[in-house]
């Protein structure tokens, strides 16, 4: 395989496609506030965005049987969330957001899986450390971040979306450079991943572990920027905290593979990043000055997200196969959407009657569960190193 050209083309794609996704996803809750929409309304649609995500990797992750039709699928996404995001510009009642929001993340929520899913073997086969291209998507959310802190103070939220759905469209047309190996993918699945079933009991734990962690973390993010901008924090101070976080996720990505390689296993980098995510978490409970608060939940989510990252798909080929890793990374993110989604529409309540201090206590409660499930993924997992681990379904 060319490695040349899978780097020149495969980063340039994080990069863009990213960079869309950021002025996106990153100002949801802001772009719903500045529409106008109270307390109870916002609510909603947040707890619409996870949903979507959930019903799309659902709906979808049965397509994608092979490596082909996951770039294809990619591409699908990619052309859509172009043309949805600018339907926002035409929402004119709340109805109208609150369909358009789902058209948005129902077919935003796999398309990270599929190029991932698409990209991973390749680099195996190329001897490319995935953090070297990972990095970029990084990068994209840095650069949108950095570029969101010194035109939101002139600009609303709502002209990110214009930025947003040209960068899908760019994303969408870079696809097609990407070298196209899927004969060469596919004679290594049935050489190495034909009798390798996806429910094995370590996958099955791990699957638990992103369900309850990320569910729960994922529904802390769309939460934090509400608290921030109820301390005081300005939307352009707000994009320069979490851009602090991507800087860190992105250096940490830079120094993996300096010693990747001599890692004979992934567990220890995945505890080190439920540690440090869940202590994201753990500071909203005791922290209240909005800076404080917002530099270190996201400098400490950055870290452990960089270690997340870098080493989960290599660890889910191990728990399923490189046969069934687009299928496995599409129903991870699926679960974990749906747990956001409960959180989300519960979130108003929670945080009004346990405070916000309550909100991050239970939200990091979730993630000492999901931890649970990991070392249950771990303990298991020697277990198949050791000998044959029956399926479920067996």
């Amino acid at each position: 395989m060319d490695k040349k050209r899978l780097l020149l083309t495969a980063c340039p794609l994080y990069l863009i496609f990213f960079m869309g996704d950021a002025f996106l996803s990153s100002y949801f809750s802001l772009y719903f506030i500045e529409r106008g929409m109270d307390a109870s309304q916002t609510s909603i649609l947040l707890g619409m965005i996870p949903f979507a995500l959930f019903l799309g990797c659902f709906v979808l992750s049965p397509i994608a049987k092979n490596p082909k039709r996951a770039i294809w699928l990619y591409r699908i996404c990619a052309v859509l969330e172009a043309g949805l995001t600018l339907g926002y510009a035409f929402c004119t009642t709340y109805t109208a957001l609150l369909a358009v929001t789902f058209l948005v993340a129902f077919f935003n929520s796999a398309p990270f899986s599929f190029i991932e899913g698409y990209i991973v073997p390749m680099t195996k086969k190329s001897n490319v450390s995935y953090s070297s291209i990972r990095i970029f998507g990084t990068l994209g959310y840095l650069v949108a971040l950095v570029i969101g802190f010194f035109i939101l103070d002139s600009i609303k939220i709502s002209d990110c979306l214009f930025i947003s759905a040209g960068l899908f469209a760019f994303a969408f047309g870079i696809s097609f450079l990407i070298p196209k190996s899927e004969e060469e993918i596919q004679k290594g699945e049935d050489m190495h991943a034909k009798s390798q079933p996806l429910f094995t009991r370590p996958f099955i734990f791990y699957f638990l572990f992103v369900t309850f962690f990320f569910g729960a973390f994922n529904a802390m993010t769309y939460i934090l920027p509400i608290r921030l901008s109820g301390l005081g924090m300005s939307d352009a101070e707000y994009s320069l905290t979490r851009a602090s976080g991507i800087v860190t996720e992105m250096i940490c990505l830079l120094l993996i593979p300096l010693f990747a390689k001599r890692l004979r296993n992934y567990q220890l980098p995945l505890a080190l990043c439920a540690a440090l995510i869940a202590s994201s978490a753990g500071v909203g409970i005791f922290i209240q000055n909005p800076y404080v608060l917002g530099y270190s939940s996201w400098l400490l989510s950055g870290t452990g997200k960089a270690f997340y990252f870098a080493f989960s798909s290599l660890f889910v080929i191990k728990l399923c196969g490189e046969k069934n890793l687009s299928k496995a990374l599409v129903l991870l993110s699926g679960t974990g959407n749906l747990v956001s989604t409960l959180l989300n529409l519960a979130s108003d309540t929670i945080y009004t009657n346990l405070t916000f201090e309550g909100y991050f206590a239970f939200i990091a409660g979730m993630e000492i569960l999901g931890i649970v499930f990991l070392v249950l993924t771990q303990i298991d997992f020697k277990n198949m190193k050791s000998g044959p681990v029956r399926s479920e379904n067996q």
